[in-house]
């Protein structure tokens, strides 16, 4: 639908609106929002940051309404490393991933009385010290744990033949799941 389009100023016409969006969303029964604008290569694409004025009038909009939202950030840390292929980010032009976190707690600040989920961990499952604080620091802010094939071995689960990985990593992460 075009009139969701983003759309430069030069172009004229009726700006992109997110935050009335989110209330045509509401008034058809919609009871909740997904956002896909944390992806790295789509904020280039968009030249248009998580924590953009639009976007927080749209997330705070969603948070009056009681409508959760879900947004995806990043990918997993590797693609910023691991050369080559499709999934990789080395020698592109997107947001680095510490820059994507960045954003993320700044959507949960700009919008407080929303409730956002980050799936598959915000990519932290490596860092589970770094998830831990960012839960702490931002209150109104969950992750699921839509599993990503990353997300096995840095967690310490057993991999294909049943042998767990490292017991270290299990226990933290056993202890950060009973806590949070």
């Amino acid at each position: 639908d075009n009139r969701y389009r983003l759309r430069a100023p030069s172009e004229g016409g009726e700006r992109w609106n997110p935050a009335r969006q989110v209330q045509e969303m509401r008034d058809a029964g919609f009871q909740g929002v997904k956002l896909w604008e944390g992806k790295p290569e789509l904020q280039t694409i968009l030249r248009l940051t998580l924590d953009d004025p639009l976007l927080c009038a749209a997330c705070r909009e969603a948070g009056t309404a009681d409508m959760p939202v879900l947004i995806h950030v990043a990918d997993p840390p590797i693609f910023w490393t691991r050369e080559g292929g499709l999934w990789s980010y080395v020698n592109r032009n997107v947001p680095d991933f510490d820059e994507l976190m960045r954003q993320a707690g700044g959507i949960c600040e700009c919008a407080p009385n929303t409730r956002f989920i980050f799936p598959h961990l915000l990519f932290l499952a490596e860092s589970l010290d770094r998830l831990a604080w960012f839960l702490d620091r931002y209150v109104n802010a969950s992750v699921d744990l839509a599993p990503g094939v990353y997300m096995y071995p840095a967690l310490g689960a057993a991999d294909g033949s049943g042998k767990q990985l490292n017991k270290q990593q299990y226990a933290a992460a056993r202890e950060f799941f009973s806590n949070y």
